[in-house]
């Protein structure tokens, strides 16, 4: 009977061992790849950030413009693609296939600026001398 009780104790130690090792393989991971470029001159974007939209789950893109996130999310997922000087884009993905991402950069027009003023007047700078005063401090 106590032979029959170990082995069946070694049994259940082992299902268990078994189940805590091995149970992140079991959970479905999905891979989101793709390439983050301009959209004018197709030129890659490096250090773009690209996030999955209501997690912190992310990546900044690489020297080739790529970038890799690990997700247990199932599709379809939302990406925020967003780089400096680029207008920031939401991008729906389906499947578990590479995309290719264009941004578009964000172009401000500014008005032309003039100068009209110093803070040296013309008298003061013809002046031989600067005067200065000073206070019991």
């Amino acid at each position: 009977m106590r032979n029959r009780l170990l082995c069946v104790t070694k049994k259940s130690l082992s299902l268990i061992l078994f189940t805590l090792f091995f149970s992140h393989l079991l959970h479905a991971q999905n891979i989101l790849t793709g390439v983050v470029r301009d959209g004018k001159n197709s030129e890659t974007l490096i250090g773009a950030n690209v996030i999955i939209k209501g997690t912190s789950q992310g990546a900044q893109t690489d020297l080739d413009g790529r970038f890799r996130i690990e997700t247990s999310l199932n599709y379809p997922v939302t990406l925020q693609i967003s780089f400096i000087g680029y207008l920031n884009q939401e991008l729906i993905i389906k499947n578990s296939s590479p995309v290719t991402v264009k941004l578009m950069r964000d172009e401000v027009i500014l008005k032309d600026v003039e100068v009209v003023g110093s803070r040296i007047s013309e008298k003061q700078k013809e002046a031989p001398l600067t005067v200065e005063s000073m206070d019991m401090i």
